[in-house]
């Protein structure tokens, strides 16, 4: 297993101090944001993590203090409107890790955590009649918004307080946001499926017009167009309509089968077992005949059944939602920012190699 890399090996590389490296993992005010994306794009290449939990705070030193005044963060989550259908829509598993890390990272911070689930309209969190008392009556000092708020919505409350969002990114609002790296995850899963022996990759996108459906398509295009692989409109669904149902989506996986795909990358792991199913009932097997890859691990599923996905890290993205809150607090003058974590690919039992008679070959 290789060593892994540290902050003093990536400034080494760089040939800066291990101080302007710590700095830049620290989003620290002192070093200017060209600095700071050279440190974080060399420290992506190499492979460097982050140590999650208690000893990024011990190492980076943001801890409460005696002097740092106690806090009320509001975390609020908006899941959106629910799905036509209800079989694809899975337990939030992240949801729960996500307040794993904010809930292990607030006492650090002198903080305390005021949460709210919004109705499936996020409008209503705009509504004070609808408002936890703590947030109407001006007690919040920030906001971690998690899941899918309308634009408007995260436009007026980021003008308001400040915020981080969590997953759906809404472009223009004064908000920092975190997620996970999605072209890194997708590069990953794309190229273990190019390693196989897979040259025609469709990819299946979700139902819900989600910021993250976006990334994860772009990421897949820009690996595929890395690798020389092609792609054409009928490896796609549920790419730009986002309301087929499950049975049109498998007519148009199917359709591609027979014309060569050996393999589908889907936006996620509730997706990737979804249309497992209904091709398993069309008489297809998983991985003989088709690979699915899925994104996020989100879901415990027993070894037989494992997906080949990426792990979404929901709990290190919770810690670092509270620093960044905090940091937004403490700098409401610094430009927004995108903190993107790393995603760890995790082999199951729904790929394999390509199967050989399949159209087009192997390159």
């Amino acid at each position: 297993m290789p060593k892994s890399i540290t902050q003093r090996q990536i400034a080494a590389k760089l040939g800066l101090s291990p101080a302007a490296v710590s700095k830049a993992f620290r989003n620290s005010s002192d070093l200017s944001d060209k600095t700071r994306a050279r440190i974080l794009e060399a420290a992506a290449r190499l492979g460097y993590r982050l140590p999650s939990g208690r000893a990024v705070m011990a190492a980076t030193g943001h801890t409460a203090t005696a002097e740092t005044p106690a806090r009320f963060i509001g975390i609020f989550y908006c899941q959106g409107p629910p799905l036509k259908e209800p079989r694809e829509q899975q337990p939030q598993h992240g949801s729960v890790l996500y307040l794993d890390g904010l809930s292990e990272a607030a006492p650090w911070f002198n903080a305390s955590l005021v949460i709210h689930r919004v109705s499936d309209l996020s409008t209503d969190i705009l509504d004070p009649a609808k408002q936890p008392p703590a947030f109407r009556d001006g007690l919040l000092a920030g906001l971690v918004l998690i899941y899918r708020f309308e634009p408007r919505v995260v436009t007026e409350l980021a003008a308001r307080f400040p915020c981080v969002t969590l997953t759906h990114f809404v472009s223009g609002a004064r908000c920092d946001h975190v997620d996970s790296d999605h072209i890194g995850g997708m590069s990953k899963l794309v190229e273990h499926l190019h390693g196989l022996g897979h040259r025609r990759i469709g990819y299946l996108g979700g139902q819900r017009p989600f910021a993250y459906d976006e990334a994860r398509f772009g990421s897949y295009a820009r690996a595929m167009a890395r690798l020389g692989l092609a792609f054409e409109p009928s490896m796609l669904a549920n790419v730009f309509e986002h309301d087929a149902d499950m049975r049109s989506v498998s007519d148009r996986a199917m359709a591609a089968i027979e014309r060569g795909v050996t393999a589908w990358c889907c936006v996620s792991d509730g997706v990737a077992r979804s249309l497992w199913r209904c091709l398993r009932e069309r008489g297809i097997r998983v991985p003989e005949d088709v690979s699915i890859t899925g994104f996020d691990a989100n879901q415990p599923w027993p070894d037989e059944q494992r997906i080949t996905t990426v792990a979404a890290p929901f709990r290190d993205m919770g810690v670092e939602a509270v620093r960044t809150l905090l940091r937004r607090i403490e700098h409401p003058e610094t430009p927004p920012r995108q903190i993107l974590i790393d995603c760890a690919l995790e082999i199951g039992v729904s790929t394999g190699p390509a199967r050989r008679e399949a159209g087009g070959g192997r390159r």
